[in-house]
């Protein structure tokens, strides 16, 4: 029997999942995660990061000895764009009642 199968039967031998492993996974996915080896976005890679993460929290509570998890990506914040107070204002004028302001 190949050395990877516990003697009792066919079933794997357990791998442990460390914090480096899923840090080595995070930055294989943003470097070349993709199609033909494209990076992939930090958005999909802490989308990946996410679902493994709740993973591993389910295999704790099941009782399994998980001491890993994936660190987060950060993402690069939205910027919003704001109106100016003149625009603030030209629209309140365009208005036909008080209720629409």
């Amino acid at each position: 029997m190949p050395a990877e199968h516990e003697a009792a039967g066919s079933i794997p031998a357990r791998r442990t999942i460390n914090a480096r492993a899923l840090d080595r996974l995070s930055t294989r996915l943003l470097e070349s995660g993709g199609r033909n080896e494209q990076p992939l976005s930090p958005h999909s890679v802490h989308g990946y990061s996410r679902a493994i993460n709740h993973f591993l929290a389910w295999a704790k509570r099941e009782g399994e000895p998980v001491d890993a998890k994936a660190h987060l990506p950060k993402l690069p914040k939205r910027l919003v764009d704001a109106l100016s107070r003149e625009e603030i204002q030209r629209r309140e004028h365009a208005a036909g009642t008080e209720r629409d302001k």
